[in-house]
């Protein structure tokens, strides 16, 4: 028994030495394979992305709203008398003139009482000249002959009642303009003030729009505003008009009208219409692109370059353009800031920019007023045929259905849907 005790203590000995030893060698080459593994994973990885240099500019500080065009002058076409429609004089759709004629009532019965006044009138002026005759000779007294001449004063008043009911038989333009769909055919029988057609002037044409209360010391008239009306590309310009002189208590906005030429008339009434209304200028401005600023939460950031590596600047931001934002607070003039790319960027990064021929023109990245949201109220100053389309975005920047990682969730591209 004490022969087999010390056997097995031996063993154990034994193998306890050769563990250890065995421990030894196995020990070191873990921990050098680990820390060249370290080494290796600590290796920056290069990020493409494409930049902007913040440099002091002068910016346009804007107000984007929404109008209606308004016909400059509209009435509708009605009868001022009842009766049977015997003449129409216009065409569905043409041009008119001032004082002509739209719409003929029946008026033989008003023509016929019109002939018997004058024939009574004729009448009682044959028996004045009589009367003045007789009266010169003290053959009537004052009163009889002045009964006499009442009487054809009462018959000139009613000849003038009737030429009047006359006049209302007949509708006239009363201003130039363009005559719609007529809704009355010619012998129709028509009540009193039955609408007949529309007549508009639509030239020159009003814009209707609003503007916020924080904005209104800033609108004038005289002010030119441009504007743009769906399915059209062109861009327009009008002069404000007239102001309403209070704000509307529902939602406190102010009213404004503005007037601009249509001699083609293109420009219709009832069409929505983009308003864009420059309200001043900042001079010495630092603004960057602005899908460049994340926003998270209330926090607004950019990611900047750094001797060639990312950092994350928190940024305070000012007054927008079409596809700018301004920088009040975060950044200096020289700073570079990532524009796309910015999704495969973490903290420390090694910055590549993309100087190929396919890099994305930051110049071109702006809202796409092609969809919807917020941000179709930002649109172009200019025909879009005659700005350059969007490139593609560099390989950097797929989206996140392509596998490429990106910024946290609450985190999104400042373009205008957040406000």
């Amino acid at each position: 028994m004490k022969r087999t005790l010390a056997r097995l203590a031996v063993v154990l000995t034994i193998a306890a030495v050769i563990g250890g030893l065995v421990a030894s060698k196995l020990i070191p080459a873990s921990k050098k394979a680990s820390e060249k593994k370290k080494k290796k994973g600590s290796k920056t990885k290069e990020v493409l992305v494409t930049t902007w240099e913040v440099e002091p500019e002068t910016i346009t500080d804007a107000l984007s709203t929404v109008g209606t065009l308004k016909a400059d002058e509209s009435i509708a076409i009605q009868n001022e008398v009842p009766g049977k429609v015997v003449r129409i004089g216009f065409e569905e759709g043409e041009r008119v003139e001032r004082n002509q004629m739209l719409l003929q009532m029946r008026r033989d019965p008003l023509e016929a009482e019109l002939e018997v006044k004058r024939q009574e009138k004729a009448l009682v002026e044959t028996q004045i000249e009589r009367q003045r005759k007789v009266l010169e000779k003290g053959g009537i007294s004052q009163q009889e002959f002045d009964v006499t001449q009442n009487r054809l004063q009462v018959l000139e008043a009613e000849m003038d009642r009737i030429r009047a009911e006359l006049d209302k038989t007949t509708v006239r333009a009363p201003f130039d303009g363009i005559v719609g769909l007529r809704s009355v055919s010619q012998g129709a029988i028509l009540t009193q003030g039955t609408e007949v057609a529309e007549l508009s002037k639509l030239d020159p044409i009003e814009l209707d729009f609003t503007v916020p209360e924080r904005y209104a010391d800033h609108i004038e008239t005289g002010t030119s505003v441009r504007f743009r009306v769906h399915n059209s590309d062109a861009i327009h310009e009008a002069t404000i008009d007239a102001i309403e002189p209070k704000l509307d208590a529902g939602n406190r906005v102010l009213h404004v009208r503005a007037r601009t030429d249509n001699p083609e008339r293109r420009l219709r009434p009832g069409s929505f219409a983009q308003v864009r209304v420059v309200v001043g200028t900042i001079d010495e401005a630092l603004t960057v692109p602005s899908v460049a600023v994340i926003t998270s939460g209330d926090r607004k950031s950019v990611w900047v370059s750094e001797n060639g590596k990312a950092k994350k600047q928190n940024v305070e931001i000012g007054i927008r353009t079409e596809n700018r934002v301004q920088i009040t607070e975060g950044l200096e003039a020289g700073d570079t800031v990532v524009v796309t790319g910015r999704q495969n960027v973490q903290p420390g990064a090694k910055l590549k920019v993309d100087t190929s021929e396919d890099a994305m023109d930051v110049e071109a990245v702006e809202p796409n007023s092609n969809k919807s949201g917020m941000r179709n109220k930002w649109f172009s100053e200019e025909p879009l045929e005659s700005r350059p389309d969007t490139p593609d975005p560099p390989p950097n920047a797929r989206s996140k259905e392509d596998g490429e990682p990106s910024d946290s969730s609450s985190e999104t591209s400042d373009t205008g849907e957040d406000e």
